[in-house]
């Protein structure tokens, strides 16, 4: 079984006064576009995490079969948030599939490509899309790495981990890169004048 972990705690703060996750790209908002993606992908769970602006998102979120957990610690940082979200994990043996809320391009073809690489149960590795020679997410590991995912220490999300596991990763090559996400308004300005 798969969960997929969206986070979608941040803080928005080079969007300026706006929560990114809220606002609209193709008449709905964007957080929308990663979930609907999960919902119809071959994730079997879905477990949302809030920090920033809790309430908004949640309400949002509000007809979704999801879980929802909030970081208290969200201003800490990509890595507590998907460390919350690991630890409302309990089922042992389990892929989990991190994603970033602020990807509204990612389809549900793309996460179910990324889900056909992993191995049986038991292989210790990352599945990662490929993009133009980059590596991109959402990003999944094999329940291998769940304790040190939950022990890792960068504030960055887990780049750090991926590199030093290299010879885990299975790579899963794109040629339409999904892998844009929006930071600043320049980023959703471009984001809207591409479609």
């Amino acid at each position: 079984m798969t969960t997929a972990i969206v986070v979608a705690a941040g803080l928005s703060k080079r969007m300026g006064a706006k929560n990114k996750l809220l606002l609209n790209y193709q008449g709905k908002a964007i957080l929308l576009h990663s979930i609907d993606a999960l919902e119809k992908s071959e994730v079997e769970n879905i477990t949302v995490v809030t920090g920033f602006e809790k309430e908004k998102i949640e309400h949002l979120l509000i007809n979704k079969n999801i879980q929802l957990l909030h970081n208290p610690d969200f201003r800490n940082g990509l890595t507590s948030s998907i460390q919350t979200g690991l630890k409302g994990i309990n089922k042992k043996e389990q892929d989990f599939l991190i994603c970033l809320g602020d990807m509204p391009l990612v389809k549900t073809e793309h996460i179910n490509r990324i889900l056909s690489k992993r191995s049986l149960i038991g292989q210790k590795e990352i599945v990662a899309p490929l993009i133009n020679g980059k590596r991109s997410h959402p990003l999944l590991f094999s329940w291998h790495f769940r304790e040190r995912v939950l022990s890792h220490k960068s504030k960055d999300g887990c780049k750090e981990l991926v590199q030093e596991n290299i010879a885990s990763i299975k790579f899963c090559s794109f040629e339409n890169d999904f892998s844009f996400d929006i930071d600043n308004p320049a980023d959703y300005n471009l984001l809207n004048e591409r479609n």
